[in-house]
């Protein structure tokens, strides 16, 4: 096969390129007996040693990693076996397995169009923000999330090496996971991360790291919240990775910030303290690993911008929070107000009187109900006309407002008939307001747009809850309709309180 040949459509073929290529990169030695190991359940830590003796240089980054201020240990740690001590038997093996298998990932093969050095760092970050992210929520495992973090787009170096023109001339894309993954399966029927499994299956590595890389490089894995938390670690480190990497770096933290809520419940503040403290994490492992990924000042200056766009994000989010707040109370103020008074309308009269009578049942307290109805309203508008009838009604609300507390509701029952709620109120004192609105009315005159006078009176009905005096809020209700209809009776201009047949 040419390696300038058009890549072909089919997954199943770039599976079995990989499978019998020959000029992909093959694991050291050393990295092929630790994998023998892993799957050996008697092996002990001393065999573990003496394959990592094959190798100084592994076993020297190892130890390295050891007193290194990712595992924060106060006596330093001098030996293989007291580091494996450290690890753990399967940390160990994965630590090991990760040294030794990054040699792959530094070498720059003779491929085409992929930035090795961005594919490095990139690779590079990624370890360090998983096992940060593991150790900050302790939701798994620092060392496997590390090796799969190292390891987990090394499918892109087979892809480069089988086809040498894919990666050349896609300009950003190659620096954005989605939009690079989007185009290997439009072109090649799979993804790098197939890519990456089918190679560390040809490895036989495990089937545990195999599982991490597939998941994590699967369609549609961000909205996935019940996947297995190594998987879910993974995905918000390589979210966390791009934030330094790619261009477009705001973009990238509102994926971070969005996917680390989304399936970790990490906040705001787990954000910062993460953005913060990785620079270190990479400026270490990048010692140990003996490379240059751009320098602790570069790295830090980018948690600085990170930050400062982070609390941008939040500015806007709360400015938007507040924004979305006021008009949901605008239109619910627009939905229970009645527009030509401003008064509120039958809905929240009716479901007020309910509240407050349940309230008031519940907890023996006193309710009062007044029904206030404009007298001869309809001479006003056939002898002034609609206009003036409608600035009426309104000047009827304002002068009402005046009359009752904040803690009052004050609602246009229908037509020229308007309802007024008064919790914790006697009868007593509801007839004393009562009053006070009808005088209101009779010590002015309503004065309308063109300086007409309209002399109004208003004739109101009260009725008031006492111990169990009404069963029901529609009793109530009719009580105070009976009390105004007696106040009309009466010659209008008046104020009744409703009184049972049997005590009238």
């Amino acid at each position: 096969m040419s390696t300038n040949s058009k890549p072909d459509d089919s997954a199943e073929n770039l599976k079995r390129q990989i499978a019998h290529a020959t000029n992909l990169p093959t694991l050291p030695g050393v990295a092929m007996k630790i994998l023998e190991l892993a799957k050996d359940p008697d092996v002990g830590l001393a065999e573990v040693a003496d394959v990592m003796a094959l190798d100084p240089a592994m076993t020297s980054k190892v130890l390295r990693m050891a007193n290194s201020p990712l595992y924060s240990r106060q006596r330093k740690v001098d030996n293989v076996r007291k580091a494996l001590l450290l690890f753990g038997l399967d940390g160990a093996l994965t630590v090991a397995l990760s040294f030794s298998v990054a040699q792959l990932l530094k070498n720059d093969q003779a491929g085409g169009g992929l930035d090795y050095p961005h594919f490095w760092r990139r690779s590079l970050t990624c370890a360090a923000a998983g096992s940060l992210i593991a150790k900050h929520t302790k939701a798994c495992t620092a060392e496997n999330v590390f090796l799969a973090g190292l390891i987990q787009d090394i499918g892109m170096l087979g892809i480069d090496l089988l086809h040498p023109d894919f990666y050349a001339g896609i300009g950003e894309a190659q620096y954005h996971h989605e939009q690079l993954m989007a185009r290997e399966r439009e072109r090649l029927g799979a993804s790098h991360g197939d890519a990456t499994a089918w190679m560390l299956e040809r490895w036989n590595f495990p089937e545990a790291i195999i599982h991490m890389v597939r998941a994590t490089h699967a369609e549609g894995f961000s909205e996935l919240t019940d996947t297995d938390p190594e998987s879910r670690v993974l995905y918000v480190a390589t979210r966390l990775a791009e934030v330094w990497w790619r261009p477009d770096r705001e973009s990238a933290l509102g994926e971070f910030c969005d996917q680390a809520k989304l399936l970790l419940n990490l906040d705001e503040d787990d954000d910062v303290g993460l953005m913060e403290a990785l620079p270190a994490e990479i400026t270490q492992l990048s010692e140990i690993m003996e490379t240059d990924v751009g320098g602790t000042a570069m790295l830090s200056s980018v948690a600085d911008e990170a930050r400062e766009l982070l609390m941008l994000r939040n500015l806007h989010s709360l400015h938007h929070a507040r924004e979305m707040e006021q008009k949901t109370e605008r239109l619910e103020r627009e939905v229970s107000t009645d527009p030509l008074t401003g008064a509120g309308n039958r809905g929240l009269f009716d479901d007020t009187l309910a509240t407050e009578f349940e309230a008031a049942a519940q907890h023996y307290w006193p309710l009062t109900l007044l029904l206030a109805d404009l007298d001869h309203f309809k001479r006003i508008n056939d002898s002034w006309g609609h206009q003036a009838g409608d600035a009426v009604l309104r000047e009827t609300v304002q002068r009402i407002r005046q009359c009752i507390r904040d803690s009052d509701t004050l609602a246009r029952y229908g037509g020229e008939e308007f309802g007024i709620i008064l919790p914790g109120t006697v009868e007593e004192d509801a007839r004393k307001v009562g009053e006070r609105i009808a005088q209101c009315f009779r010590a002015e005159p309503v004065q309308v747009d063109d300086g007409t006078s309209i002399p109004v009176t208003i004739s109101i009905g009260v009725a008031t809850l006492e111990k169990d005096a009404f069963a029901r809020p529609q009793d109530l209700l009719a009580a105070a309709d009976h009390a105004l209809y007696e106040a009309k009776k009466a010659g209008r201009d008046q104020v009744v309180a409703f009184r049972p047949k049997s005590a009238s």
